[in-house]
């Protein structure tokens, strides 16, 4: 089925960036009211009865009755109870549409495939039917969305708010094409060269996609039950692994200084001191936001990191600090043994192995003292010393320590029941099959009794 939201998303990013990109405009587009007029110019001279009131669905292809075409009207797309829209109503976003669907043929047949030109001409046949159709569904179910809200008292939507909407955008558009000729560029060039009409129309259908979203996940929400569900289903997602997490500040040595042992020693000691107040009962994060603030003009080599987690199977064995600095000994004496000398506070503008030797080192260090803290620390507890990070020293608190594996429950824990409320949101917002809105489409054009009665496509 041709999801009548996909042309909404689609419309509102081809808005955004062909005409609103620097505002708040709106992105979807307008509509008439009512039922277009119908003259004896543009109604049909007979027209078939309908076979069925439903809207088209994705297993099967829409309701298309022998077509119906007037010489001046066009062929007849749908009807509905007390009117019916044709080729001729539609021919302004018929003209928007292709427009913009120009983009994605020549993306298509700039692919870089080998074609004859009668695949190509068959890939554009079929790629421009689709879009038609698309833009068929797309206003038979804003006009049906129009005369709803109009019917259900949408303060919202109102001819007086559509018309000092479309000056809005007309103010804009103009700012926004000026250099290319204005609105008047937007108007034939932009959308395809539309009527004077066009605007309104878009205006009041981008009234109605704003009004929409909150219609349709109202009258079918994502409910508890839908959160269990899919927590059960994809409960594997929430398994919180026996872990440490840790927070962190870095007291740094800056770039510049990072070959001087003195700047090292008094970097020390800025975080020794930082420790101290923390240890008096000072908040941690009021002394990491002071050392941030103390650094901010030093060019360091890393970022201020916030909570990070260790799984307790990497904390595995370093509980034996002799052991894993035998380790890091041996590590370092590899390279000694190819003539890479080991330098203590090594200067990155000098010797480059030697540097990344000390650099590894400290790395090394650091994983091996920070993990061995983390196992003797308690939840909340700072360590009293600082340890050595590559470009400076670290001053470690532990957050949180799981003890046993669990599941985390949107029952239990309101991140998770968020994150899976975000997700079926989306899904359920975002068309498909069973979404809400599928489902508040299928009532509409129930209600109405829209038949959609011609198929580009054939």
């Amino acid at each position: 089925m041709k999801r009548i939201i996909c042309i909404l998303i689609a419309l509102a990013a081809v808005f955004c960036l062909y005409s609103c990109a620097e505002s708040e405009a709106p992105t979807a587009a307008s509509e008439p009211t009512d039922a277009p007029e119908t003259t004896e110019a543009t109604q049909a001279p007979s027209e078939p009865a309908a076979t069925e009131n439903t809207r088209p669905t994705e297993a099967t292809e829409p309701a298309v009755d022998v077509p119906v075409y007037d010489p001046e009207a066009g062929y007849l797309l749908a009807t509905y109870d007390g009117g019916a829209i044709y080729e001729k109503d539609a021919l302004d976003w018929q003209r928007y549409f292709m427009t913009q669907n120009m983009a994605n043929i020549y993306a298509v047949l700039s692919d870089g495939t080998e074609r004859t030109q009668s695949e190509m001409l068959a890939i554009v046949d079929e790629m421009t039917n689709e879009a038609l159709d698309n833009t068929t569904e797309y206003v038979v179910v804003m006009r049906m969305l129009r005369r709803y809200f109009s019917e259900t008292g949408a303060a919202l939507i109102t001819d007086e708010t559509v018309n000092a909407y479309a000056e809005t955008l007309k103010t804009q558009i103009e700012s926004n094409y000026a250099a290319f000729g204005g609105y008047a560029y937007w108007k034939d060039t932009v959308c395809g060269g539309v009527s004077d009409g066009f605007l309104t129309e878009y205006a009041e259908f981008d009234l109605v996609a704003r009004y929409l979203e909150d219609q349709v996940m109202t009258a079918y929400p994502v409910t508890d039950d839908m959160i269990m569900e899919y927590w059960r289903i994809y409960q594997s997602k929430y398994l919180v692994l026996p872990s440490y997490t840790f927070d962190c500040i870095i007291v740094p040595v800056g770039n510049a200084s990072l070959g001087d042992e003195n700047a090292w020693n008094e970097a020390k000691a800025e975080a020794q001191g930082y420790i101290d107040r923390i240890k008096a009962g000072e908040d941690f994060d009021a002394v990491k936001a002071a050392a941030i603030e103390n650094s901010k003009d030093y060019t360091i080599s890393f970022y201020y990191s916030n909570a990070n987690t260790i799984s307790a199977s990497d904390m595995e064995g370093f509980d034996d600090l002799d052991a894993r600095y035998a380790e890091i000994e041996e590590f370092v004496g590899t390279f000694e043994a190819e003539g890479i000398n080991f330098v203590m506070y090594a200067d990155p503008n000098g010797d480059r192995a030697e540097y990344s030797l000390w650099f590894r080192y400290c790395q090394l260090i650091n994983q091996l003292y920070v993990k061995n803290a983390l196992a003797k620390l308690d939840v909340g507890e700072t360590l009293s010393e600082p340890i050595m990070y590559v470009s400076g020293y670290e001053i470690v608190k532990l957050v949180e320590r799981v003890d046993s594996a669990y599941f985390r429950n949107p029952e239990k824990d309101k991140d998770v029941y968020d994150e899976i409320y975000g997700l079926l949101y989306d899904e359920m917002w975002g068309g498909g099959a069973g979404s809400s809105a599928e489902k508040f489409y299928d009532d509409i054009f129930e209600k109405y009794g829209v038949v959609i009665r011609y198929s580009y496509a054939g």
